[in-house]
């Protein structure tokens, strides 16, 4: 169940000259059927789509940071004219980040919308097309939605959301989508989006993901966390060393949104889609230990078949390996 509480819609327009311009509405618009309906599609698409996590830009630390300055002014006050300020002031700095850009003409989109316990603001940059479902009214510079035409999700070129849940926490509360598409530079610089994790900070979270999400059937069978572990990592292997939640969870769970729904439901902060750490990945199914110049390096699963026992009592670890005795063996007499 979503719950629009305000939506507002600019119109961007390419000049000949490469420059842009904007058509602002005048005032918000009227929350009705029409707005609810267009609002959830879009969240809908946005949901479904792969998210990079952020944080605005610190002022202090940049002269593009009007982002977080202008949506700081909303979020203190949560009141109409304030949302219609954030919407109008922001969507002036974009038109010279589009300069010169082959971009299209096309629709800023601003909604203040509630899904469950979740408080979002979000910004849907919907492309221009023929028959599109926003329409504006040139008398009193209104623009209205048309709930009678098809809404193209597809046009959602960009898309930006803010997680009213998360902000003022140590959380990433600012995710966008579009990252990869075409020109999506100055939406990125527009929304002064800060990318600060990491890959192997990302991979440690995914380990832990995979460590305590539910385990998946295959061939009618429950896998062990141990056989789930390895299908994963040979999973990202095969595909590049890239780790993309929506193509893991459809490929083990038959449904693209299992481990985002998982992720959101216990507040795990990681991207949808990012590189995997190398050697932080064969963690998951390969324990590297290093103490009293002691270097261990044996699979996960050593401890579950008891290969490897430890007793934190007498302090003693047991290794049931008699080839490894042989070459401690043959090793030493080398030297004797």
């Amino acid at each position: 169940m979503i719950e629009v509480k305000r939506a507002v819609v600019h119109q961007l327009i390419k000049n000949d000259d490469g420059s842009a311009r904007k058509l602002p509405s005048a005032r918000l618009l009227t929350i009705d059927n029409r707005v609810i309906k267009i609002v959830k599609e879009l969240e809908e698409k946005y949901t479904k789509s792969s998210q990079t996590l952020a944080v605005f830009e610190d002022p202090d630390d940049s002269q593009n940071s009007m982002m977080k300055h202008h949506f700081e002014q909303f979020y203190k006050k949560q009141t109409d004219d304030v949302f219609y300020n954030f919407s109008h002031d922001t969507s002036e700095k974009v038109l010279k980040l589009m300069k010169n850009l082959n971009t299209k003409d096309g629709y800023l989109l601003y909604a203040h919308y509630k899904v469950s316990i979740y408080d979002y603001v979000a910004i849907f940059f919907i492309r221009n097309k023929d028959g599109v479902m926003i329409q504006r009214n040139d008398i009193d510079s209104i623009y209205q939605l048309d709930d009678s035409i098809f809404i193209d999700t597809a046009e959602m070129a960009m898309a930006a959301r803010i997680s009213m849940n998360k902000y003022n926490t140590n959380q990433r509360y600012l995710s966008f989508i579009g990252k990869r598409a075409k020109h999506s530079s100055f939406f990125k610089k527009w929304i002064c989006a800060n990318e600060t994790a990491k890959s192997l900070d990302q991979t440690k979270v995914f380990n832990k993901l995979i460590a305590s999400i539910d385990l998946p059937v295959e061939d009618g069978s429950q896998l062990t966390r141990e056989q789930f572990r390895n299908k994963v990592v040979d999973f990202v292997r095969a595909h590049k060393s890239e780790i993309d939640l929506r193509k893991i969870s459809d490929f083990f769970y038959n449904d693209s949104e299992y481990m985002t729904n998982y992720t959101l439901k216990n507040q795990i902060d990681i991207d949808h889609q990012f590189k995997a750490h190398a050697v932080e990945l064969k963690r998951l199914v390969n324990l590297q230990i290093v103490a009293d110049k002691i270097r261990m390096n044996f699979p996960l699963n050593y401890l579950d078949s008891e290969k490897i026992t430890y007793n934190l009592e007498t302090g003693t670890i047991v290794i049931d390996s008699p080839e490894l005795i042989q070459n401690i063996i043959s090793e030493r007499a080398q030297y004797d």
